[in-house]
């Protein structure tokens, strides 16, 4: 049976010489009396199978090994990552759901948890994105649409209960380096896959059998879009799953926290559709004359290091002197509301 295995090993050698060495060499490794017709142990076998008791453990500890072997073939994930990057890729249309429960948001009480929604609309034949979203804060809920258009490379952010909305020119900077932090499952994916994973194994997500990985690294942030940014939180922890059979995300789960316990966030991405018919007039923004332009401006990429240096004088200056225990967002701005 060895020999017979050894005759499948597809060993990369320069010739058929030296694979038969080296499969020589393997079958010397193996203790010898292994290796021969095991008589004495076929004869103590059927002596063990004419017992009752004895047929019945001995079927428990067949059943046993192949539960094992059941359950380790289960944890082999199919998915090969790198062709989910692909497939998303190729996507040219899609809507999804982004849920997020925020603690410790600047501006708001103590403990209190502010809920967000954002229902993303997607089209890469069109050239455009529209997120719907609903703020809940503890004097209201706040709607907005926001739509940016690729090929304008502007974005507007609407306020129709006020009926007020915002402009910004976005560079071609900006522009590339949102490509790269947009937030999309495509983003996620490929820097998860930047970073050491743990396979999660096969899970049931809304009755659809799924595989998933988790990565943790604070540095995902950057990916995440703008509700987890990069400098937002000091642990941030990523879980990706994907419909086995599509091979195609279906859910994403992302927490974050700071060092300090008094900010965290719990996301979660679902409700995936890919390759929909999307209404061009969806992702076209319609303002109407009456709502008023209160803010109008331009989205550039700027110098990391400068802006660090510009949001450390701004915060002495209001600080009495005193600097941030660090310069994640949430705690900075936590520090500086007072």
């Amino acid at each position: 049976y060895i020999e017979e295995y050894f005759k499948d090993i597809p060993f990369d050698v320069p010739d058929s010489g030296h694979r038969d060495v080296l499969k020589k060499q393997l079958l010397n490794a193996f203790p010898k009396h292994r290796l021969q017709p095991a008589v004495q142990t076929v004869g103590v076998w059927r002596t063990i199978m004419k017992s009752r008791t004895s047929k019945l453990a001995a079927a428990a500890v067949i059943i046993l090994a192949a539960f094992l072997a059941l359950n380790l073939f289960d944890k082999t994930s199919g998915i090969v990552w790198a062709e989910v990057v692909k497939r998303l890729e190729d996507i040219r249309t899609g809507t999804y759901k982004i849920t997020a429960d925020i603690k410790g948001m600047p501006g708001t009480p103590e403990g209190y948890t502010t809920h967000i929604t954002q229902d993303v609309t997607l089209s890469y034949e069109q050239g455009a994105v529209r997120i719907d979203s609903s703020l809940q804060v503890p004097n209201g809920t706040r709607k907005m649409q926001t739509y940016i258009l690729f090929e304008e490379s502007i974005m507007f952010t609407v306020m129709p209960a006020q009926k007020k909305y915002l402009e910004v020119k976005i560079s071609d900077e900006q522009m590339n380096k949102m490509d790269d932090e947009n937030g999309d499952p495509a983003t996620i994916l490929k820097a998860m896959l930047e970073h050491e994973y743990a396979d999660l194994g096969r899970r049931t997500i809304d009755g659809v059998a799924a595989w998933g990985i988790e990565v943790s690294d604070p540095k995902l942030g950057g990916k995440m879009g703008p509700l987890i940014s990069g400098g937002t939180f000091d642990e941030i922890t990523v879980q990706l799953w994907v419909d086995e059979k599509r091979e195609l995300p279906i859910r994403i789960n992302a927490t974050g926290s700071s060092k300090d316990g008094q900010a965290s966030m719990e996301t979660v991405y679902d409700s995936f559709q890919w390759d929909i018919e999307i209404e061009p007039a969806l992702l076209k923004p319609e303002i109407p004359d009456d709502y008023e332009l209160i803010a109008q401006g331009k989205w550039e990429t700027g110098n990391e290091g400068e802006e660090i240096i510009e949001v450390l004088r701004l915060f002495v200056e209001y600080a009495d002197g005193k600097y941030p225990a660090s310069l994640k967002t949430v705690t900075v701005a936590q520090a500086i509301a007072p």
